[in-house]
């Protein structure tokens, strides 16, 4: 074998890698595993603020659901609208041509009726075009204050011109995707 003394640049390269490898084991087994850690801490923290975050705003608009049916149950029962009886066609058909009259192109299409129970959802599709964002704005609103109870399935509009990107001015045209559901009681 080879017995001679190692030379102190002999010493100094190892005395340098021996650091170097307790840097690299440090990195490899403490820090890294370390950071790691951390990072799953943060995903977990950012994940449970998400969700009291969307259960706060479930809890909010709870809240507010139940102070509208609360409101509701306060009026004196002269001013709670009912359901209309089955066979509301012919009304909201005239109702629906008033309220359309500005729009032109247009088409309304009905679904068959479902019946649950005693209550008939009327579906409706209607499709229109229109020349301003206020008068399509109008249309909306005044299908809201029908004074029938429906829900609103779609609502996607449009500008006409394609070239244009969608903004909200006062001269352009709108094509308009309404669906709607109509519901109505059976009589008894």
């Amino acid at each position: 074998m080879h017995n001679r003394a190692l030379t102190a640049r002999e010493n100094t390269l190892i005395v340098v890698l021996s650091i170097v490898a307790l840097f690299g084991i440090y990195y490899i087994f403490v820090f890294d595993k370390v950071r790691s850690e951390m990072d799953d801490i943060e995903l977990q923290t950012s994940y449970f603020m998400d969700e009291k975050t969307i259960k706060t705003a479930v809890l909010i608009d709870k809240n507010a659901m139940e102070e509208k049916v609360n409101e509701m149950l306060a009026l004196p029962q002269s001013e709670i609208s009912v359901l209309p009886t089955y066979d509301n066609e012919e009304k909201l058909l005239r109702e629906l041509a008033i309220i359309l009259k500005p729009t032109f192109a247009r088409t309304i299409h009905f679904d068959p009726i479902q019946i649950t129970d005693d209550i008939v959802r009327r579906k409706l599709s209607i499709t229109f075009s229109i020349q301003s964002y206020e008068s399509l704005r109008k249309v909306v609103d005044d299908i809201h204050n029908t004074g029938y109870r429906f829900s609103v399935n779609e609502l996607q509009f449009s500008s006409i011109d394609e070239l244009q990107v969608l903004s909200i001015e006062e001269n352009e045209s709108y094509s308009v995707s309404l669906g709607i559901t109509f519901f109505e009681m059976l009589d008894k």
